[in-house]
């Protein structure tokens, strides 16, 4: 059980809480050592897309009958914390929260926050989150201290500081009460991003711009496939031309690949043919991506030819049992994707809950769900399938009883709703 523990609270589901609320799973030093990782360290999949777990850890902490030992280490990291990573922004909201709750001193947090800005520690963004929940007064310290922090270097960048410009400064009530206040240092700072906080609207690239990032600056073509979903047949067709002017085969390949959610303009015979003449497996990979698309049954069979070992081999074999369909696959199907890693399970995780073909066979399709509800670590994909459950009635009174704590906010509100129109609890 404490394995299962341990498991659920890294994904961040609302067993860990049900488990300690009930006793299930006991006070012991082990279960100490868990708790107090998984506060110290931002388990989350993506802290940086998913966000700080903090509230989350609390509300199970509370429950735990040892918690005033949990504390206590927590404590004594955050005293002698000074970096800045997703594991300390972390704890400093834990303790943002001790101290909301009375249970530490706010001098603490005030302390720890004029620590962080006098040594140009400019990307601690749990202080903004502290300062939201606190009100003006936060505010007032906050800009003060970054007052200060320009007075002492003016060339000072405050980039890291984006999160309190724009989420919190920018509300009417917090600039008009800064800029009602006669302190020198708050006076300095509102000065700082009037001059260097002007709203530029964002621009798309044109395909000539995105070509030339690409060349220039060798980026990986993530961006370009996000692009390419709005592109025109025009923009679409000067990104393939260009992909094959490459003499550089990784550049070429990797380009051609970026089409693997929107259909590459060129003819297939193109593609087959670069696909032969191609010795090495991963631009063989890259090449199939885009074939796929054409619908083709040979390219199921190239695929099923290659190496399954290969964790972007078994994403595309994926893709192809998906794209030529058959329900005597369906057993293939569900082993291959027991077979992913936590980031190839995430990489196509939207594609086979947004897929048509086993939408249209929906006994199986909801097994899928099932699945990738259970193996999925992304709390934000995991909202994503709780949708498509809530969507094809498989949301049973279990799963929501979990959901309801939930470290996805989402999730647990959409839970509680369920609990209120289907079971009749709340």
């Amino acid at each position: 059980m404490i394995n299962i523990f341990e498991a659920e609270l890294e994904k961040g589901t609302g067993i860990p809480y049900l488990l300690i609320k009930n006793e299930i799973i006991k006070a012991s030093p082990e279960v100490d050592s868990i708790i107090v990782d998984n506060i110290l360290n931002c388990n989350a999949y993506d802290p940086q897309c998913e966000g700080l777990r903090a509230e989350y850890m609390y509300s199970i902490v509370k429950n735990y009958h040892n918690k005033e030992a949990v504390f206590k280490k927590v404590l004594h990291f955050f005293e002698k914390m000074t970096g800045t990573d997703w594991g300390e922004q972390q704890t400093f909201s834990f303790v943002c929260i001790l101290a909301q709750e009375k249970i530490v001193f706010k001098k603490i947090i005030f302390d720890k926050i004029r620590w962080y800005i006098e040594n140009g520690k400019d990307d601690l963004y749990a202080i903004y989150d502290f300062a939201e929940k606190e009100g003006l007064e936060a505010a007032e310290f906050v800009a003060r201290e970054l007052g200060k922090l320009l007075e002492k270097n003016p060339n000072h960048n405050l980039a890291c500081y984006d999160g309190f410009f724009s989420d919190f400064h920018n509300k009417g009530e917090v600039r008009s009460f800064l800029q009602k206040s006669d302190d020198n240092h708050i006076k300095l700072y509102l000065q700082n991003i009037e001059e260097t906080r002007a709203f530029k609207p964002y621009k798309r690239k044109s395909a000539e711009e995105i070509i030339e990032n690409f060349y220039k600056k060798n980026k990986w073509y993530y961006p370009i496939r996000s692009w390419l979903k709005k592109a025109d047949e025009d923009e679409m067709r000067k990104i393939a031309e260009y992909a094959f002017q490459f003499e550089n085969e990784e550049f070429k390949y990797r380009l051609i690949s970026a089409f693997d959610e929107v259909k590459i303009p060129v003819d297939y015979e193109i593609l087959k043919s670069e696909y032969l003449k191609v010795e090495n497996q991963d631009f063989k990979i890259q090449i199939l991506q885009a074939m796929l698309l054409f619908g083709k049954g040979e390219v199921k069979e190239l695929i099923f030819d290659l190496d399954f070992r290969n964790s972007d081999v078994q994403e595309l074999y994926i893709k192809a049992l998906c794209a030529f369909y058959d329900k005597n696959e369906n057993g293939i199907l569900l082993d291959k994707i027991d077979c992913l890693d936590v980031y190839s399970c995430h990489d196509i995780l939207q594609f086979l809950i947004d897929n048509e073909n086993l939408k249209n066979d929906l006994d199986f399709y909801k097994k899928i769900l099932s699945r990738l509800y259970q193996k999925n670590k992304c709390s934000l994909c995991r909202n994503d399938i709780f949708d498509r459950m809530a969507e094809n009635g498989i949301l049973d009174k279990t799963v929501c009883d979990e959901a309801i704590y939930d470290c996805n906010k989402d999730i647990a509100e959409k839970a509680k709703e369920i609990f209120r129109k289907r079971f009749k609890i709340g």
